[in-house]
C-alpha cells in the first residue's frame, strides 16, 4: 500500500513528529507499506523569525516542493509540482490538509478521477468564522469526495458532520505533540526556575499565555484587564505575574494599556521556538488561552503534559477534549470577561488548586500522545483501502 500525505510546509514541527511516529508504525506493521510527505514549501513569512526547520525532527521520506516561501510559490507551478508527485508516486490514498487552497482542492479532484482514496484533514470548527452559504455549499462538494477525515477534535468532526460526512467516516478525533520531548525540556528548566524569575523581575508564581500578539484573534486585552481586575485578591506577600510569550503587532497597544491601568507583573518575554517554550512554562503556574477563534491550540497539550491547569476559551478546538471545568482548569466564553475573572480568582485564591489540577492535567493528557494519534491515522489508512496488513493491526 502506498500513502502519500501533502502538507503545506516542512517548518511544522508538531506535524513532523507525527509523521515520523507514523512511518514507524507503519514499517514495524508491515515494510510493505510505502508513506511518503510532501510539504508544499519549507515555511511561511509568519514564522520567518522563529527559524529554519529543524530537519532533525523529520524521521520519514519526505520531498519539498518549494525550498522558500509558501506564498511566494506561484499557484501554477505548485500546481504543476504536486500532480506530478501524485502522478510518479501512485498512491492507493492520499491526506490532503483541507479545502482552503485551491491547489490542493484541483489535486483532490484529480486523485478522485483516478480512483485514489482520499483522507482529508480538518482543524475547521463551525464557530471558527463567519460561515458563507455559497462557501458551505463548496465545502459539501469537497467532503463528498472524500472516503474519511482526520479531525483536530470533537468541534472540527461535529463540523465535518454539518458538511455532510458519515459518522463512519471520523477517523480520528485527536491531535498531539511529543508529549515525552516537552516534559523532558521542561523538567530540565525547573531546577532553575527561581533564578530566572528573578531575572526577569517576576514573582514566585505566574500566569502564562503563549501565541501571537493579535489582539482581535487572541483576545489579550480581555485577559490583561481581567488578570489586573483580581489583584485585589492577591496577597501582597505571595503576587501573581502575568507571562506573554510571543510576537506581533498589538504588543505596543497592550503595553500602553498596562501602563495606563497600572497592572503589575505583566512581562512580554517575546516569540521563541517550539523547543525553548517549556523553558517558560517552567516559569508559570497556569497557562491561559483566551483566544476568539483557534483551531485546536496545542500549547494545551504542551503546558498539560507538563502538568500545569489551564483555562481555555470554549472557542478553541481542544476545550472540549482537554479541559474538564473543576478538575484540570476552567473554560471560558472569550466574550464573556467576567467568567475569565472569576476563574483567575479562583486559582489566586486556593493556592493549592493549581497543584492539584496540574496533577489532573498530566494524567488526562496521555491518551492525547503522537503513538495514540500515529496509530488511529495508519488505522484510517488501512481501512479506507481496505488493505490487509502483513501483521497485526496496532491498537
Amino acid at each position: 500500500m502506498k500513502i502519500l500525505i501533502i502538507h503545506t510546509v516542512l517548518w511544522s514541527h508538531y506535524k513532523a513528529r507525527v509523521y515520523s511516529e507514523l512511518y514507524r508504525q507503519s514499517q514495524e506493521l508491515d515494510d510493505a507499506i510505502s508513506l511518503k510527505v510532501v510539504h508544499i514549501a519549507a515555511t511561511e513569512r509568519s514564522r520567518a523569525k522563529l527559524g529554519k526547520p529543524d530537519l532533525s525532527l523529520h524521521q520519514y521520506p519526505y520531498e519539498v516542493l518549494h525550498d522558500g516561501f509558501l506564498e511566494d510559490f506561484p499557484f501554477q507551478a505548485r500546481l504543476k509540482a504536486l500532480i506530478k508527485v501524485i502522478h510518479d508516486f501512485r498512491p492507493d490514498v492520499i491526506n490532503t490538509p483541507g479545502y482552503y487552497d485551491p491547489v490542493v482542492v484541483l489535486a483532490t479532484m484529480y486523485c478522485r478521477m483516478r480512483g485514489i482514496r482520499i483522507v482529508i484533514s480538518n482543524d475547521s470548527t463551525s464557530d471558527d468564522h463567519q460561515r458563507i452559504g455559497w462557501k458551505e455549499t463548496l465545502k459539501r462538494q469537497i467532503i463528498g469526495m472524500a472516503d474519511g477525515f482526520f479531525c483536530y477534535g470533537t468541534l472540527s468532526a461535529a463540523y465535518m458532520l454539518e458538511l455532510g460526512a458519515r459518522p463512519e467516516q471520523i477517523l480520528l478525533k485527536r491531535n498531539a505533540v511529543d508529549n515525552d520531548a516537552v516534559r523532558q525540556l521542561f523538567q530540565q528548566s525547573l531546577p532553575g526556575r527561581a533564578e530566572r524569575l528573578a531575572q526577569e523581575g517576576l514573582p514566585a508564581r505566574n500566569f502564562i499565555y503563549v501565541g501571537r500578539i493579535i489582539d482581535r484573534l487572541k483576545n489579550l486585552r480581555t485577559l490583561i484587564q481581567s488578570f489586573g481586575a483580581v489583584q485585589q485578591d492577591v496577597p501582597a506577600d505571595n503576587p501573581w505575574g502575568l507571562i506573554i510569550l510571543g510576537q506581533g503587532d498589538d504588543q505596543p497597544a497592550l503595553e500602553d494599556l498596562i501602563r495606563q491601568e497600572n497592572i503589575p507583573y505583566v512581562r512580554f518575554l517575546g516569540g521563541k521556538s517550539w523547543d525553548k517554550v517549556p523553558a517558560y512554562l517552567a516559569l508559570a503556574d497556569v497557562l491561559v488561552l483566551p483566544s476568539y477563534s483557534e483551531p485546536w491550540g496545542l500549547v494545551v497539550n504542551e503546558a498539560m503534559a507538563c502538568g500545569l491547569p489551564v483555562l481555555v476559551s470554549d472557542r478553541c478546538g481542544c476545550a472540549p477534549d482537554l479541559v474538564e471545568n473543576g478538575r484540570n482548569g476552567f473554560t471560558f466564553a472569550p466574550d464573556q470577561p467576567a467568567q475569565l475573572t472569576e476563574a483567575l480568582r479562583q486559582l489566586v485564591k486556593q493556592p493549592d488548586l493549581a497543584r492539584q489540577m496540574g496533577e489532573q492535567s498530566a494524567a488526562m493528557i496521555e491518551p492525547y500522545s503522537l503513538q495514540h494519534v500515529a496509530a488511529q491515522m495508519l488505522q484510517g489508512f488501512l481501512l479506507v483501502t481496505n488493505y490487509q496488513p502483513a501483521s497485526f493491526i496496532p491498537q
